[in-house]
């Protein structure tokens, strides 16, 4: 994303840099209350801890507090670590990133290669949206047997044309790993990629083992706290079945951009938005999301899984490394928000806005029905002093304006400016995303 002048005007206040942890801080207090489940977090700059510290519970049951060493399960931040182990297996010349996945699984039908299964641009089917594989999450299984499931259904579309975020990719990739090195997929890790970088507390989950300092996981319903729905973490494998810590997260973004994990051009490619077959770029390299906040690259990923969510945000030319691991799945604001938060009051430019009071006549101004290029309609209504934004068909969300001509998004960095001629952009992190006509 580029910095532009929408997003400049649109920050509430300047802040010195140097001085953000009593701000983060107070945040943190905020969004996390000692009697419910929490957060961990982890903020760097410099090379220095700014902030090492957790919030809320780590059993709400036996109301023990959370602390920074606890253990949590962080979901698809598990991918970087299969993509690290494909990068390792292509550095040792056991397979190539252009190969195909046929090679690897017998009777895999699809022509996807390695690449596009790394940057999701393979088009493989959704497991996790798969009935079958819903009804019996406590199970058990087998690598072959989601395989199985994914093997079966139809490509989603031609490989390369199309980017879209898929688990199934990266459970494909655990499987290759597999193969290609002639390892479990555990033991390679354990052996060629957490040992070596003295990531002792990064491990893979089960249920049955007894696991010092593992932290448990909750979710909400209907507005109460609830314990996690039991999953098995053989059916997340390769794609986010790791255990870790703030300490351990922090110490793989250290290593791994001081080049002790990969050679450099192995890494940069990693590192790299992947582009489609027409070249329009991704925002995602081999494992990593990547994008830009006030001018600097970020590099960064999120987790959720049952009872957990988690985010880890690399700003490396700032030397800045933020880690949110939350042991409640349905937290709001969410660990991807409250990590980029930080990142903003640590580059000076806080997103921390306060809603104004505006006048009847006002508030109506922003209601309507705007459609964008495509046909997608979003319609503005009001409900006393409250607006909404509801996508037709979609999620109705409440809005709170910043301006006379500008509303926020709650935990969010979306916001939607409307114009004199009666359009309304919509902006993420500063970066235009839709605009439509009323």
């Amino acid at each position: 994303m580029i910095r532009n002048l929408a997003f400049s005007l649109l920050v509430a206040t300047t802040v010195n840099a140097a001085q953000p942890v009593e701000r983060i801080t107070q945040l943190l207090a905020r969004y996390y209350p000692a009697n419910e489940p929490g957060a961990v977090v982890l903020v760097e700059r410099d090379g220095k801890t700014l902030l090492r510290t957790a919030y809320g519970l780590a059993d709400v049951e036996l109301q023990t507090a959370l602390k920074p060493e606890h253990l949590m399960k962080v979901g698809s931040i598990s991918k970087q670590f299969t993509a690290v182990a494909i990068l390792k297996l292509a550095e040792a010349k056991k397979l190539s990133l252009e190969d195909k996945a046929s090679k690897y699984l017998t009777d895999f039908p699809h022509d996807v290669t390695i690449e596009q299964l790394l940057t999701h641009t393979a088009g493989v089917a959704e497991y996790t949206a798969i009935p079958e594989y819903g009804a019996a999450l406590r199970q058990d299984a087998t690598v072959d047997e989601i395989v199985g499931l994914i093997r079966a259904k139809p490509l989603a579309f031609a490989p390369g044309t199309k980017y879209q975020y898929t688990n199934s990719a990266y459970f494909i990739l655990g499987a290759i790993v597999e193969k290609a090195s002639g390892t479990a997929l555990a033991e390679f890790l354990r052996k060629e990629v957490l040992d070596p970088q003295g990531l002792a507390q990064t491990r893979v989950d089960t249920l049955q083992d007894i696991i010092p300092k593992r932290a448990r996981g909750y979710q909400r319903a209907e507005g109460k706290i609830r314990n996690a729905t039991m999953y098995s973490p053989t059916r997340a494998f390769s794609v986010g079945w790791l255990l870790s810590t703030v300490d351990d997260l922090s110490k793989w973004n250290r290593v791994l951009h001081g080049g002790k994990v990969l050679p450099a051009p192995l890494l940069e490619r990693a590192l790299t938005s992947a582009k489609l077959a027409d070249g329009t770029p991704t925002n995602y390299g081999l494992g990593w999301f990547l994008g830009e906040l006030e001018g600097a690259r970020v590099i960064e990923h999120g987790g959720d899984i049952p009872g957990f969510s988690s985010h880890v945000l690399s700003i490396p030319e700032r030397k800045i490394f933020v880690a949110v691991l939350s042991n409640d799945a349905h937290h709001e604001p969410r660990p991807d928000f409250v990590a980029t938060q930080i990142a903003t009051l640590l580059l000076g430019k806080p997103w921390d806005p306060v809603a104004i009071s505006l006048t009847d006549a006002e508030l109506d101004a922003f209601t309507g029905t705007y459609r964008n290029a495509a046909g997608v309609e979003r319609k503005v209504t009001r409900d006393g002093t409250r607006l909404f934004i509801e996508r037709v068909g979609g999620r109705k969300s409440e809005v709170f304006p910043l301006s006379k001509d500008t509303l926020f998004y709650a935990s969010s960095f979306m916001t939607a400016q409307f114009l004199p001629d009666g359009t309304m952009v919509l902006r993420n992190r500063g970066k235009e995303m839709d605009r439509a006509k009323k």
